[in-house]
């Protein structure tokens, strides 16, 4: 019996890119300072986290991911998406896409995830919308016979 064996290695990117509403957008020209007031407001100070924790968000991915035959070799695909005030996930975008409908199924499953994360803030407590960058490597290794 042949096996295929999928390894799925999985960061989230530390560097966080903040969305916000226009209405919460300061804007800025090159004569103006950010004051630390401004950066407190829309900084992101508590990173949104997946129910469950990053183990969890790994379990999901792989359970959920289908790798539509692609043959072996590693594949790596980054994706953006941005956490909503209330945990849910919207404009996913795959950024890289090694081909076989990975980007496709990438942005599947990242809509289709179980359970939502926890809203960013920021030092104020008020609840932002945060971007998100996800590395997602795809390592599909020959499969191997069992002897019976």
């Amino acid at each position: 019996m042949k096996t295929k064996f999928i390894t799925f290695i999985l960061i989230v990117v530390s560097g966080i890119f903040v969305k916000v509403n226009a209405q919460d957008t300061i804007k800025r020209n090159k004569s103006n300072y950010t004051s630390q007031a401004e950066l407190d407001r829309i900084a992101v100070y508590k990173t949104p986290e997946y129910e469950g924790g990053q183990q969890a968000l790994y379990n999901d991915i792989g359970t959920l991911f289908n790798t539509h035959g692609a043959p072996v070799g590693t594949y790596k695909i980054y994706i953006t998406f941005t956490i909503e005030k209330d945990g849910t996930i919207s404009d996913v975008v795959a950024k890289t896409d090694p081909g076989y409908g990975m980007g496709d199924e990438a942005i599947r499953v990242m809509n289709n995830l179980p359970k939502k994360f926890s809203p960013g803030e920021n030092k104020l407590g008020d609840i932002l919308r945060v971007g998100l960058a996800l590395p997602i490597t795809i390592n599909i290794e020959k499969p191997t016979e069992k002897k019976d």
